[in-house]
């Protein structure tokens, strides 16, 4: 949820910003919230971190557009390919690296591991990412971008066309992974029987496998 409300607010900035400087800030705000998710020893700040996780992640929708942007007319079509197959592929397997990671070094080693990535990431935008060709100089309220949005897809025909296949193709990747989850220890309800029980679990009981599950 907050990942989709981060493409509906925070993207739209791209079009106010130098995409080259509002890449790296949103790069510097997700290792810092990763590294917070990390450390978190409650389920309040873990879970706020992850609300603003959803919010900043949000790079790879601002890239695209940029690219897109930079690349020559005949050659977008190849590299957008790439990129957007390599995020599909990136997102697939990241479920499955981040379990066997979780299961050998535990979730908090997720976290810290995904900061060093978005890190290692930060410095090669720094550094091999063009500026932002753009000259800025009209003065758009961020209200007035959002608006924009809808007379835009009403006006070009290809855009509502690209809408209705990155639906598509987002819902289906949702709709894989949510069905791919291996459940992780015991079902469901012996867990309701623990909190019936002993009572309801800690914070961290749910991320740091304090639990015992075998009493219930």
């Amino acid at each position: 949820m907050s990942y989709a409300l981060g493409l509906l607010l925070v993207v739209p900035l791209g079009d106010a910003y130098n995409r080259y400087h509002f890449l790296q800030w949103m790069e510097v705000a997700s290792v810092a919230v990763l590294l917070l998710a990390a450390c978190s020893q409650n389920i309040i700040s873990f879970g706020i971190a992850s609300v603003v996780i959803g919010l900043t992640s949000i790079g790879g929708q601002i890239i695209i557009p940029y690219v897109a942007y930079l690349t020559p007319v005949k050659k977008q079509g190849p590299v957008l390919g790439a990129m957007i197959s390599g995020m599909l592929t990136g997102i697939l397997f990241a479920r499955t690296f981040s379990g066997v990671i979780a299961a050998h070094w535990g979730w908090s080693m997720v976290y810290f591991l995904a900061a060093g990535a978005n890190l290692c990431l930060l410095v090669m935008i720094h550094l091999l990412v063009p500026n932002d060709p753009r000259q800025l100089t009209f003065k758009t309220s961020y209200w007035g971008i959002l608006t924009s949005v809808p007379r835009l897809i009403k006006q070009y025909r290809y855009l509502r066309v690209a809408a209705v296949n990155g639906f598509c193709l987002f819902g289906l990747a949702n709709l894989f992974l949510g069905y791919s989850v291996v459940p992780a220890g015991r079902p469901f309800w012996v867990r309701e029987r623990r909190c019936r029980k002993h009572g309801p679990p800690r914070g961290r009981d749910y991320f740091g496998g304090a639990v015992d599950w075998s009493s219930g």
